[in-house]
């Protein structure tokens, strides 16, 4: 497929396409006359066509039609300049070339330089055409044609031999230099890329140039760094280079940056570098979907897309690159900007088919297909999406057969041999999809999907360590959270249990702490037996997502099965508690009343558990064993009868049929049922249950028969062994099923005391109180020599309220180890809880003086000094601990609390500084300041940390009150005002919303305007609709403050710079601001509301007064004019900072 150029209109497309076709003088003519007298703005293929097409005409083009062509390009446009100095000089006009080059205003440094070494090698001038060549070849080195001009215009320069290196290090070397120093580089690049990478590395280390760090020796390095997917060798290498490096050494530390996950150090190189290039847009656009940060993504990608050297090929792969992250919309907008201009291009019509697989329209994805066939006949990616439309039509034949002929043309084609790859999984060809994995992995070593299928294969085929190994790998190149969870639950589909157990704990090492990480390490645990383990670990999940009702059913699994049923059942309730609406955490909750003989509670879960999985047998089948013991038959004998009705091929069922048959008097009927079961199904319960009512009906022989051939089909059975000794020691029954074997609790002694008490810690996390008393019972059972578990039980007991329990249990700890600090200062806290001040603090003294000098300690000693008056003591003590912790943020806050209230407010000013510069989002500390500046008559301080409150977002109404309070007591009573939040509208009706929003939709596409009463009569609506449609649609919706730094601000920048910059919308300046229709569609809104309140946020934008930022300066050497659309496109700021910058021009 051609990358052909992508126009604003089907215009465009068609005078492009007139162009390179069969072209008369006349027309020629005509369409240069045209855009002779066209504004700015024409697309650079229109022009550059039309320059070739009227060189082929006349033979040449005057310089001043050129510079006149030119002058119609946009300005950030290059290679109409270029294209139209190639000409001038091939028609000796070089004065002219000269002119049109230096007048251009882009600033893609690359082609400009390099046209410019052209023009000044044509004209003679050595010096600048070598000046000119190295800057091209700074930021290109690849240009190949440059080295030759420069080594005819510069002979001394060494530049064949350079070239000689650059092509080594592109693995296509043939020429060895001659200087020694390159030569060495050359020897180095040479034998690593051609193969024999441990002679490459020994020639580079030994290298005297290497040891003497001669940069493109440390280049070399890092490059070969990357090669292997080393990034964290290579970062360290690049970020000694970066500083000082040409442009293209920048280009590659960013590459490697983002291939080695660190997308902010790349974007802090592309932000210093030429902005306009393709490389540098492409790369931002990696680096901005590596960070999820939407908007920056679609602002970066309209700007790649919108720039000189994007063709269609270049929009399906955006649009491929934008599906592939679940971003259809976005991904849909890109291709209705392909389908404007090149609806019938092959290109199109097959990224237009993927779209609609994805979103599940097969049919038109086929018809789409068919088109694609008939306009692209021959071309490969047309015949590759035919055959995947096959291969999910579940012609899996006819898409193989297809796929092979694909792949005997072109047997290293990757989508091919991907599609081959899925196609060999369906058929379960397991060593056939290993193959294949191995092919695209040779050419494509980072394709983590397909290493994601080898490891499965090789699990497949018995190969567990090469199936781990490569998990490994996965993770080494792609270490994000959503990789690591796709990993993890891998290797669990394997039941690689005990390795995903470990990757868990090496995980946690380096990433955030992540619920859902910590609950499959859980899992892990769990399948592993270690029961306790994953106890702790879904308490230490609940404690990150304590409103998860997953992670609270599967702790109560892990406490069930390791016998703790009191923290089951606490678990079970919190699980019901968050869903009420899931039949199996009923059921668990009535497996543990039951346990409880709570029967009453377990059948009215079971109930529970019946309304909300009417078709599910289970809860049926365990309310009639309920009833069962109960004696209540009848009652069991309806449920069973249910159960029959909705699973009538289920054993167990019959077998409880014939228990309680045999159990209310009725031995002949469950004898009857029994022997049909165990004729079906015959199993281990059939045989006991069929041998109890033999036994009931005195039929001694034939029980003893039935389990005896029971047991010669399995030797092994513990039960059927004991059921026939109890027959012969002359029972009359025996127990016929396993249910009611319950795990008994673990024995003390092979429990880990250690484990115990993390339970204890996970359980006071999440407030269970109970729970951690029973866990560090039990640590304090296992090994009560450990003073850590008494001091800790001391402090469960004080916070569940129990000051008396916890004073005896320390009273009696310090009898028996007099000396114990940890002791002394666990009665520190009891007394402290009692308020005994001066007690507690001999106690935090005694303790401190048998070397418990802890932080901790030390803010202990100073609540008791506070509690005895001794305030100035209190800070001291605060202070010191401070002083030993100082990245204890609590410890800091109170220090400057107790600061401020004794009256001390620059020391107050300053601790509170120093937490808000740690962590800028704590509005407690920021009401903090806002008191002590009012207290320090420091007005402007007053608004400094207003500013900072609201930057933090908060919703909570107590802080919002709290601060309210401060700024009305310091006479900021318009601040306090916009605190106070208004009252809530009127929530509008969803259907006055949902029709809105598509009258919205329509009026985008008629160009109407959307209270236009013809065109919501045309939709079908009328009378009192109509209004309510119209009068939600003009009413403007409310705006608080503009407060710039705050999230909600920067949320409202981004998106007022996408949908100016879609809607090329450069009227800014006259404070109008586009129409809610242009908004909503070109946002890509999902309700109405945010498109609403984006549009009164670009009015009051537009119109407020602005505050001068000076860090904006950094910027300015970015802007291309100075226009507010200007500087929104040059920056990527939303409206209100680029006023902010229009500001800081106007002042230059």
């Amino acid at each position: 497929m051609d990358n052909l150029p992508v126009f604003d209109s089907f215009e465009g497309y068609h005078i492009w396409k007139t162009l390179n076709g069969k072209l008369t003088k006349q027309k020629l003519d005509l369409i240069s006359s045209k855009i002779q007298s066209a504004p700015v703005g024409i697309h650079p293929a229109i022009l550059i066509s039309l320059m070739n097409a009227l060189q082929a005409e006349y033979g040449s083009v005057s310089g001043t039609t050129m510079k006149l062509l030119v002058s119609k390009s946009r300005s950030q446009d290059c290679t109409p300049a270029i294209r139209a100095a190639e000409l001038l000089v091939a028609n000796n006009e070089i004065t002219a070339a000269a002119e049109i080059l230096a007048n251009n205003t882009s600033k893609d440094m690359f082609h400009r330089y390099a046209a410019e070494a052209k023009i000044y090698h044509g004209e003679g001038d050595t010096i600048d055409a070598v000046d000119s060549a190295r800057r091209a070849l700074e930021i290109d080195p690849d240009a190949m044609e440059l080295y030759d001009m420069l080594n005819e215009d510069d002979p001394s320069g060494l530049w064949s031999e350079r070239k000689s290196v650059q092509e080594a290090y592109r693995g296509k070397g043939m020429r060895v230099p001659k200087d020694p120093r390159l030569r060495d580089l050359y020897s180095v690049y040479d034998s690593w890329f051609k193969g024999d990478k441990e002679a490459a590395t020994d020639k580079l280390v030994n290298s005297e140039y290497y040891k003497n760090g001669d940069w493109e020796f440390l280049l070399a390095s890092a490059r070969l760094n990357a090669d292997e997917k080393d990034w964290h060798s290579a970062k360290m290498v690049f970020d000694k280079l970066v500083p000082d490096s040409p442009v293209f050494v920048r280009y590659e530390a960013a590459e490697a940056f983002i291939a080695g996950h660190d997308p902010d150090s790349a974007l802090d190189i592309y932000d210093g570098i030429d902005m306009t290039s393709p490389r540098s847009m492409k790369g931002r656009i990696s680096a901005y979907a590596q960070k999820d940060s939407a908007g920056d993504l679609m602002i970066a990608i309209s700007e790649y897309l919108d720039s000189e050297y994007t063709g269609t090929l270049d929009y399906s792969e955006m649009a491929g690159m934008l599906m592939s992250m679940g971003r259809y919309d976005d991904a849909k907008t890109v291709m209705d900007r392909m389908e404007a201009s090149n609806r019938k291009d092959p290109a199109y019509l097959v990224i237009y088919s993927k779209y609609l697989l994805s979103k599940g329209d097969i049919r038109g994805a086929k018809a789409t297909s068919r088109a694609a066939a008939r306009v692209g006949k021959g071309d490969l990616p047309v015949e590759i999406l035919a055959a995947r439309i096959r291969f999910i039509s579940e012609d899996v034949k006819g898409a193989e057969k297809d796929i092979d002929r694909i792949l005997t043309e072109d047997p290293d084609n990757i989508d091919a041999l991907v599609l081959k790859k899925d196609i060999l999984v369906k058929k379960n060809d397991v060593q056939g999809a290993l193959e294949i994995c191995r092919r695209i992995l040779e050419s494509d070593p980072g394709d983590v999907t397909t290493m994601m299928t080898l490891s499965g294969a090789m699990s497949e085929s018995g190969d567990m360590n090469g199936s781990m190994l490569t998990l490994r790998n996965v993770l080494r190149l792609d270490p994000s959270r959503e990789n690591v969870l796709k990993v993890l639950c891998s290797m669990m589909e394997a039941g690689q249990y005990r390795e995903a157990m470990y990757l868990c704990y090496d995980i946690e090492k380096d990433m955030a702490p992540d619920p859902e990480i910590r609950m499959l390490r859980g899992n892990a645990e769990y399948n592993l037996g270690e029961y306790v383990k994953a106890s702790i670990s879904y308490a230490a999940a609940a404690e990150l997502a304590p409103n998860d009702p997953v992670i609270w059913h599967s702790k109560g699994m892990a406490d069930e099965a390791r016998g703790d049923f009191e923290s089951a059942e606490t678990s079970y309730n919190r699980a019901v508690l968050f869903d009420l609406n899931n039949s199996e955490y009923w059921i668990s909750k009535a497996a543990i009343q039951e346990r409880f003989d709570d029967l009453y509670g377990a059948v009215e879960s079971l109930n529970r558990a019946i309304e909300l999985d009417p078709d599910s047998v289970y809860p049926m089948a365990r309310k009639a064993v309920i009833l069962e013991k109960d004696g209540r038959y009848d009652e069991a004998m309806f449920f069973i009868d249910i159960c029959s009705v909705t699973d009538p091929s289920n054993p167990d069922v019959a077998l409880l049929r014939a228990r309680v048959l045999r159990e209310s008097g009725k031995p002949s009927d469950g004898l009857a049922v029994a022997l049909e079961v165990h004729a079906a199904v015959p199993s281990e319960d059939s045989a006991l249950e069929l041998a109890n009512c033999y036994l009931a009906n005195y039929k001694r022989y034939d029980a003893l028969k039935v389990l005896e051939e029971a047991l010669a089909k399995d030797e092994t059975s513990a039960r059927i062994r004991m059921a026939i000794d109890s027959i012969e020691e002359g029972s009359q029954g025996i127990e016929s099923t396993s249910e009611e074997q319950e795990p008994g609790e673990e024995a003390l002694s092979s429990e880990d005391a250690a484990a115990a008490a993390a339970i204890a810690d996970s359980m006071i996390s999440i407030k269970d109180y109970k729970g951690a008393l029973r866990a560090i019972d039990r640590a304090i059972a296992i090994d009560g020599e450990e003073p850590r578990y008494v001091c800790m039980k001391v402090s469960i007991l004080l916070l569940d309220g129990d000051v008396r329990g916890a004073q005896d249990l320390a009273t009696e700890a310090l009898k028996s180890n007099p000396k114990s600090a940890k002791f002394h200062e666990a009665m520190g806290d009891v007394k402290l809880a009692k308020s005994e001040f001066r007690g507690a603090l001999q106690e935090y003294e005694k303790a401190m003086a048998l070397g418990l000098n802890l932080p901790e300690i030390l803010a202990k000693k100073g609540d008791a000094q506070e509690g005895l008056g001794y305030y100035d003591r209190s800070i001291d003590s605060y202070s010191m601990a401070v002083n030993r912790d100082p990245t204890n943020r609590d410890l800091r806050y109170i220090l400057a609390v107790k600061l401020f209230e004794r009256g001390y407010l620059s020391r107050a000013d300053a601790q509170a500084v120093m937490i808000l510069e740690k962590t800028p989002n704590d509005p407690e500390t920021a009401i903090l300041l806002a008191r002590i500046r009012k207290d320090s008559r420091k007005d402007s301080g007053v608004t400094e940390a207003y500013k900072l409150f609201r930057a933090c977002n908060v919703q909570d109404e107590a802080l919002l009150k709290e601060m309210s309070e401060v700024l009305v007591s310091a006479g900021h009573d318009e601040e306090a005002r916009s605190l106070k939040k208004a009252e809530p509208e009127p929530i509008e009706d969803l259907r006055v919303k949902r029709s809105a929003e598509k009258v919205l939709r329509r009026a985008y596409v008629s160009r109407m305007a959307p209270d236009d009463e013809d065109l919501l009569l045309a939709m079908g609506f009328e009378g009192p609709e109509l209004e309510e449609i119209r009068d939600y649609i003009v009413r403007d919706a409310p705006f608080g403050d503009i407060i710039p730094g705050s999230p909600d601000f920067q949320k409202m920048e981004r998106a007022s710079n996408e949908v100016v910059l879609k809607l090329n919308w450069k009227d800014l300046e006259s404070g109008q601001k586009p129409s809610l229709e242009k908004i909503f569609v070109s946002g890509s809104f999902k309700d109405v509301d945010e498109a609403k309140r984006l549009s009164a946020y670009m009015g009051k934008a537009l119109r407020c007064e602005v505050g001068r930022d000076d860090s904006l300066k950094m910027v300015l050497d970015r802007v291309q004019g100075s226009t507010l659309f200007e500087i929104m496109r040059a920056c990527k700021v939303g409206i209100y900072q680029a006023r902010q910058i229009q500001l800081l021009l106007k002042g230059q």
